[in-house]
């Protein structure tokens, strides 16, 4: 699964993300008429965020390649935290638990993909990582105009040069979310499907 994620990428470039730097023009007009008004909403909307989904989850992800030919699933946890050096960023981590060789019943724990979900500007923009020191603005992977109101689905649809990725954003309840988004490129289709249920990572 990492692998066929990662591959979504492009190639990086050198230039560090300043997580302020793609607004939309719709968001620049708004912030040249009325930037305090608008900067007070995406910090609000921004700490919404921060407290529905701070913490540990429960995953179940499905991952289906070319219509159906190709199907897998993931179940393992995901941590949603602040990162120290950027106060307007979660980072999302998925983690699955792999039985240590001739141990039983000893197992460790992998990151196997990370994303930072950007909350300086709105819509949301979400970041594949592949190293958090040097994501750039190659490294978008969609944007998500999210709505915390529980119960809500927020559409997103974005179009790059090689790629469209579209799909939906649903915050259940304080201790349920999906996010399932489909992403087309000249070579195949990929839908990941995510359900989230609160829950703590098991003590190892």
């Amino acid at each position: 699964i990492q692998q066929q994620d990662s591959s979504l990428s492009n190639q990086r470039d050198n230039q560090k993300y300043s997580f302020v730097g793609f607004s939309s023009p719709k968001n620049q007009n708004l912030m040249g008429n009325n930037k305090i008004g608008f900067n007070k909403l995406v910090k609000n909307k921004s700490q919404e965020f921060f407290e529905i989904l701070e913490g540990e989850w429960i995953l179940t992800k499905n991952l289906i390649l070319n219509q159906n030919q190709n199907k897998s699933v993931f179940n393992g946890y995901v941590i949603f935290e602040r990162v120290a050096s950027m106060s307007s960023v979660l980072l999302y981590s998925e983690i699955k638990e792999v039985q240590v060789e001739n141990h039983t019943e000893q197992r460790i724990r992998e990151i196997t993909q990370q994303y930072l979900f950007d909350l300086s500007d709105w819509p949301v923009k979400v970041c594949l990582v592949e190293d958090i020191d040097s994501v750039s603005s190659k490294d978008v992977l969609h944007t998500i105009p999210i709505d915390t109101t529980f119960g809500s689905t927020s559409h997103f649809s974005n179009s790059f040069e090689d790629r469209v990725v579209e799909g939906d954003f649903t915050i259940y309840n304080e201790n349920s979310l999906r996010w399932k988004l489909t992403i087309e490129d000249p070579d195949r289709t990929v839908c990941i499907d995510r359900s989230l249920i609160r829950g703590e990572l098991r003590q190892s």
